[in-house]
């Protein structure tokens, strides 16, 4: 498979379901690149999937890019071992439990520091979202830092 000038083929998939005289569909965006009817793509499961055909607005297409919302009719695994914010690709793109990142305050976001501990956050990325709460760490604040935090995460992602 070719990669576009868009990039590598990305389609992040918010629907999955069976359809009577179809097979199995779902329903996504593409973020990147061009998938075409009958590409073979990878599911965050590293499993292949065969693109069997592609709709839009309820019209058959050949191909779509990036920005377009498709419906796509698969094979190679069942729409139930999809779930909200899985990724079709060319390569693997697998799903992450843990991430470090830094968090700038804007002066005008008034906020200090001393009130980040406890804080809620919803984390959003396309079409999933992730529940969160800052928490400091146990040797930062043994250490007097103010300034080093945990992100916990909810169990009910999306």
């Amino acid at each position: 498979m070719l990669q576009s000038a868009e990039g590598a083929t990305k389609v992040e998939i918010d629907k999955a379901f069976p359809v009577k005289g179809v097979g199995d569909v779902l329903l996504g965006i593409v973020l990147s690149g061009e998938v075409k009817v009958h590409d073979t793509l990878m599911h965050t499961s590293g499993k292949q999937v065969a693109i069997r055909s592609i709709q839009a607005q309820d019209e058959d297409i050949e191909s779509a890019s990036k920005g377009v919302r498709v419906g796509l009719a698969i094979k190679g695994i069942g729409y139930e071992e999809f779930e909200k914010g899985d990724v079709l690709a060319e390569q693997q793109i697998k799903k992450i439990g843990e991430f470090e990142f830094d968090i700038a305050i804007s002066d005008y976001a008034g906020i200090k520091v001393d009130e980040l501990n406890g804080m809620r956050l919803l984390l959003v990325h396309n079409f999933s979202f992730a529940e969160a709460e800052i928490s400091q760490t146990a040797e930062a604040y043994l250490q007097g830092s103010k300034s080093q935090f945990l992100l916990l995460m909810a169990t009910n992602s999306c």
